[in-house]
């Protein structure tokens, strides 16, 4: 009989991690194989009452070693396409057992690099090695935030340094993106705004196109867009050309005060259209430029709502409303929209409607007389 497993023990202070294959001039029958998964499993649920049973107890982490063990024998049992399952499960236990450890336990630090050495040793292509060091980072973390004397807000920076770290090492890793996101979150709750921001930039630009990266562009806007840089290259939704599509590019107006109206035909709203036309007509000589920014399903949509309708200005067509490609790097999350763009291309301050813009031009570019330009609403 040829059979693999793992055993995981607690010998005084140590967790020993061993690999045995044992040899006999048999192989197992598919009963025998199947008799013996079966006693693991029942192994499992016994031990995972003890678990359940025992929240309070100082031997909790105990009773996860040897749940780790069992489904480390259930991973070497399994079939390649569901090892990793099992062995997630177990590094789960394992990363349970290290942050419940009570600190008179030496050389609790080192049972997660015992199980990497085992997992790599024995499944080499197996794709749960990052997974190990993204769990041994929060088992670390719940280590020292129970320490007597330990300062909480220092735990957190270290617990965000060390996520940052992994992801930078571990690029590729599917817990890379989360681990970022996690950083983001624990920074926006402490209010560190600045370092939230860091991670959000960081995050969209590594992983553009991971569902992460667009709850990054949302808290992005949450936080405050102001001081960004704002890019924006978009075909014209009224077209000089037959055959060929024009684009605007938002660099082309660099040096020029800049208006962005992100608009949609369901939900426009005529005045905006005219207090921006008005706004425009008063500033275009002192450097502003206006620019409305259609997000309809088809092109033809917005031209129709706009038909009959005198708005001046600069107008360019992007496909797919919130979900569009500008409107989801800058997490513009509902229409309308209006940003106030420097001379730079960076992001001055934002509003629902033109109105809420008025004051950051007029300071800018100086009042061109005593009626305001816009109509309030």
């Amino acid at each position: 009989m040829t059979r693999k497993s793992c055993r995981v023990m607690v010998f005084g202070t140590s967790l020993l991690l061993t690999a045995a294959v044992l040899a006999a001039d048999t192989t197992p029958t598919a009963d025998e194989a199947d008799r013996e998964t079966q006693h693991l499993l029942e192994q499992l649920k016994r031990v995972g009452d003890q678990i359940l049973g025992n929240t309070q107890s100082p031997n909790l982490y105990r009773f996860q070693l040897d749940q780790g063990e069992i489904l480390m024998k259930l991973a070497a049992r399994s079939k390649p396409d569901g090892r990793d399952g099992w062995l997630r499960m177990a590094i789960d236990s394992y990363a349970t057992a290290v942050s419940q450890a009570p600190e008179n336990i030496p050389n609790v630090n080192e049972w997660m690099g015992q199980v990497a050495n085992y997992v790599a040793r024995n499944y080499p292509g197996s794709g749960v090695h990052s997974y190990i060091a993204y769990k041994s980072v929060y088992a670390d973390h719940t280590r020292n935030l129970v320490k007597n004397g330990s300062d909480p807000g220092k735990v957190r920076d270290v617990l965000c340094e060390r996520l940052m770290d992994f992801a930078r090492n571990n690029p590729k890793a599917v817990e890379a993106p989360k681990a970022v996101l996690e950083v983001i979150e624990i920074n926006e709750t402490a209010k560190k705004v600045d370092a939230a921001k860091v991670a959000c930039r960081f995050l969209m630009a590594a992983y553009p196109s991971d569902p992460m990266a667009k709850k990054a562009k949302e808290t992005m806007w949450r936080l405050g867009l102001e001081g960004e840089q704002i890019d924006l290259k978009l075909p014209l939704l009224y077209s000089g050309t037959i055959n060929a599509e024009e684009t605007f590019d938002l660099q082309s107006v660099r040096g020029r005060l800049a208006v962005l109206y992100f608009w949609s035909s369901a939900t426009a709203v005529d005045t905006d259209f005219s207090d921006l036309r008005d706004l425009g007509d008063k500033y275009r000589r002192l450097g502003l430029e206006v620019v409305f920014i259609n997000t309809d399903a088809t092109a033809a949509a917005g031209r129709e709502y706009l038909s009959n309708k005198l708005t001046g200005g600069t107008h360019v067509f992007q496909k797919g409303g919130v979900e569009g490609e500008v409107t989801g790097r800058y997490g513009i999350r509902t229409l309308p929209e209006t940003l106030l763009i420097s001379t730079e291309g960076t992001l001055i301050s934002r509003s629902a409607n033109p109105s809420g813009i008025e004051s950051g031009v007029v300071k800018l570019l100086g009042p061109v007389s005593n009626n305001s330009a816009l109509r309030r609403r």
